[in-house]
Formats: C-alpha cells, sequence, structure tokens
C-alpha cells in the first residue's frame, strides 16, 4: 500500500506513514467498538447484534506483522434467522402434531399454575420441575420430546417474571382450547434435521416441506424448530438457528430521517411518503360482512366453521400482504442509506386516540423498524432511536428553535424566530437526521473525522 494511500475511505486520514497509519486505525476500532457497546442516546432491539460488533473489533484487532495489509473489507458475523416453511404430512403425523400442540398447552397451563401457587405463597419465583412433571403423568407427557415440556417451563416463568416486574397486579392467563397451536422443540441429538425437501422431527417423522427460499446457506445450523397449526387450517414449521456472514466494512456517508405518519406510515427527510396501503381498512367491509354471517350461524356448525373458516383467511391476507409490503420497503432503505433515525414511540399509547387507534395498529410500525434494523445492519448500517423526549416536531430544522404551542391539527408551521414555513412532518424529519449526525459525532470524534451537523 502506498504510504499516501487514503485507507479510510471517508477521508478521515490522508498523507500518514505505516505506522502513523496503523495507530490512526486502532483509535479508530476503539471509537467504533465505544459506539456499539455504550449504545448512549439510542435504544437497541437487538441486545445479541451488539456483541457481534465486538466479535468483529476483536478480530480487527489481531493485527499481524503488517497492520495495513490486514486491514478487511469484511467482517465475519454470527447472524441469528427464523426460515418459516409450509409442509404436508400424512394423517398420523396431523394427529401427532395436534395431540402434541394440545398437551403442550396443558403442560403450560401446569407450569403456570404451579408459578402463580409460589409466588402466592411465599413471594418464590419458580415452577414446577420437568423431571417432576413427569413422574405425575409419564403417559401423557411422556409421549412428547421433553426439551418441548424444558421450553414451555421457560416461557411460563418468564411470563410469570414479565408479569411482577411490571407491577399489573394480575396473574398470568392460561392458554384455552382455541388459542394458537403450536410448539417448539430444540434441535439437540439431531432431534431436528433439514434436508432440500424435508425436514425431520424428534417423534413425529419426516415432514415433506414446499422449499420456497433459495437463500438458505450451507452452514445453516438449527437451533430449534416451532410446528404451527394456524387457523385456516395450515401447518408450518419454522427452523431457528444461525449462520456467518460477512458484513461490510464502509463508511456512513448517506444519512435519513423518518418520521412516523398515521396516514402515509412514514415522512422522510426529503420530503417523500410511505404511502403504505391501509391493508385492514380496504378489507373492512368484507370483514364486517363476514362477521355479521358468524353470529348468525348456530356455534359448532359446519356453516358456522365454513364461514369462520373464510374470516381466517381473509385475516391472514392482510398480514402477509402487510408484512410483505414491509419487507421490501425496509430492503430498500437499508440498500440505500447508510444511517438511518427513527423516534423511540409508545404505540400502545397512540393507540388509545379516538381517531388514530384503527390507523395506529394497522400501520405495525414497530415491525417495521425491527425488520429495518437487522436487513441495516446486515449491509454495514446503522440504526439510530432518537430518545422519546427529543422535541423532533416542536424544533425548528432550520434556526434550531423551539416552536411552542403546536397542536396535531397543525401540519403546516411557521417559526416565530426565522419566519420559514414548513410541513410539521419534514422538519421532524430533518431534525432526526441532524439528530443521528449529532449521536456519531460523539462516538466517532476524531476518527472519522465529522459528519456535517
Amino acid at each position: 500500500m502506498n504510504d499516501k494511500e487514503d485507507f479510510l475511505p471517508d477521508g478521515g486520514f490522508v498523507s500518514m506513514t505505516n505506522k502513523s497509519r496503523s495507530e490512526a486505525y486502532r483509535k479508530y476500532i476503539e471509537c467504533y467498538e465505544r459506539f456499539y457497546s455504550e449504545q448512549d442516546g439510542f435504544q437497541s432491539l437487538d441486545i445479541k447484534t451488539d456483541k457481534f460488533y465486538k466479535e468483529e473489533i476483536k478480530n480487527k484487532l489481531a493485527i499481524t506483522c503488517d497492520p495495513i495489509s490486514s486491514i478487511q473489507k469484511y467482517s465475519s458475523r454470527k447472524v441469528y434467522r427464523g426460515y418459516v416453511m409450509n409442509f404436508s404430512a400424512t394423517k398420523d403425523q396431523i394427529k401427532i402434531i395436534e395431540d402434541t400442540a394440545e398437551i403442550t398447552r396443558t403442560a403450560y397451563n401446569i407450569f403456570i399454575s404451579s408459578a402463580i401457587e409460589n409466588y402466592l405463597k411465599d413471594k418464590s419465583l419458580n415452577v414446577i420441575s420437568v423431571r417432576s412433571l413427569l413422574k405425575s403423568n409419564y403417559d401423557l407427557f411422556g409421549a412428547i420430546d421433553s426439551s418441548i415440556l424444558a421450553i414451555e417451563s421457560s416461557r411460563a416463568l418468564r411470563c410469570m417474571a414479565g408479569r411482577i416486574k411490571q407491577n399489573k397486579g394480575t396473574m398470568p392467563k392460561f392458554r384455552k382450547q382455541n388459542s394458537k397451536k403450536s410448539f417448539t422443540i430444540s434441535a439437540r441429538n439431531d432431534c431436528v434435521r433439514f434436508n432440500l425437501d424435508s425436514v425431520f422431527v424428534n417423534k413425529i417423522g419426516n415432514l415433506s416441506i414446499k422449499q420456497h427460499r433459495k437463500d438458505i446457506p450451507d452452514d445453516f445450523k438449527i437451533e430449534m424448530a416451532t410446528i404451527n397449526i394456524s387457523r385456516t387450517e395450515s401447518y408450518t414449521v419454522t427452523l431457528f438457528g444461525y449462520f456467518y456472514k460477512n458484513i461490510p466494512i464502509k463508511p456512513l456517508t448517506k444519512f435519513l430521517g423518518l418520521d412516523y405518519s398515521s396516514s402515509c406510515f412514514y415522512v422522510d427527510d426529503t420530503g417523500k411518503r410511505g404511502e403504505m396501503p391501509h391493508f385492514f381498512r380496504l378489507h373492512e367491509d368484507k370483514l364486517r360482512k363476514l362477521n355479521k354471517e358468524i353470529s348468525r350461524k348456530v356455534n359448532g356448525s359446519a356453516n358456522y366453521k365454513k364461514t369462520l373458516l373464510k374470516y381466517n383467511k381473509l385475516q391472514e391476507k392482510i398480514h402477509r400482504s402487510r408484512k410483505d409490503w414491509q419487507e421490501k420497503e425496509a430492503l430498500r432503505i437499508a440498500r440505500n442509506y447508510d444511517v438511518v433515525c427513527v423516534e423511540d414511540l409508545s404505540m400502545r399509547n397512540m393507540r388509545k386516540f379516538k381517531n388514530l387507534g384503527k390507523s395506529t395498529s394497522d400501520n405495525s410500525w414497530a415491525e417495521f423498524v425491527y425488520k429495518l434494523k437487522y436487513k441495516i445492519e446486515e449491509r454495514g448500517g446503522v440504526l439510530i432511536i432518537a430518545d422519546r423526549f427529543f422535541a423532533s416536531t416542536k424544533t425548528c430544522s432550520y434556526c434550531r428553535s423551539p416552536i411552542p404551542s403546536i397542536t396535531l391539527d397543525d401540519r403546516i408551521i411557521t417559526c416565530p424566530f426565522c419566519n420559514k414555513t414548513f410541513d410539521r412532518d419534514i422538519n421532524a424529519a430533518r431534525n432526526l437526521k441532524e439528530y443521528a449526525k449529532r449521536e456519531l459525532n460523539k462516538h466517532f470524534r476524531g476518527a472519522r473525522g465529522s459528519f456535517e451537523a
């Protein structure tokens, strides 16, 4: 490498010798590690992802005798992923799956009952052990894999701990017979094996899958699998696991601020609007009609089940249409931008507004942020979540002065200090973009120059 060649693409270090360049590179790595370990100024949606950045730093600091020649443009990280596939099974396998789901529901209710009993007795947080449960009724619970019971035990314990931590004053609810039918099995000891056209599950056998995913890596290692029986009478298996992926190390140059909007999903700092179709409202009339038909049928009759199946299929269509649009939009943003900043919003509180509840639920903003986070980080970018009390709307994006007395009806705002007139959503998106630059300047100070703010 030439002594005057710049190894950091953003132009932070120019005209350096090999020794000074290696020292500057170490300083850059230290700032990079501090940025992903401290997480000051924004929240992280996935704790595991931060560990992957730390593994990347450790690999970077393992410099050989020539520190400049050992610099890589990619870093291998451990990526967790879940793949959902439909499968077909024989009548005997379907009966085993349905029986396993029912036994799992019974076991979960027993775990919840023991957790509530122990908490009310001596305020302790524990459940009945899996071994004691098997001894009590081995003919019933011995028919399923023991890892299913262990997973349900931990779920019941986490549910009880969450209720105590949130101090809701109510106990966890039991699973009813008409609730979601599913169970999760661990892949230890080859209990779950994946082939090109089938998935083997212990005590169930080989399930013929409809393989439509062509991007499953060869080194994908399965940790657990979840079999779900949907309300539309379809069967799916979700394989959870991890693989190692090369994440590019690139300069952070393209910034984007996204402000949530109930009417058009989001508004960015350039004025572009998301324009996500309101899938629930598009099918609302048909859902209302089917609801009326269900209410007029005899509960449990053949016509009742047939109409209920139509209603569930329409609900599933709405869910899948929304998910497909969000996946494509998150992928488009992740490919075109390096840093994206969004607000930390309490969607539960926003749903309480009289005129915004249905649109807020239909948008599923939290799901979109989760998709955007892992997609942009897999491409070497960063998602920054601004502080919940950051006044993005009540701050002028031109003079940075606070704007008093703004209501939800005020869509066009005039700053009383600089007399600029602007759209409130575009103004908030611009402020989020500048917020991202300020946060990166704090963590990358002196290592990568400065981001224009």
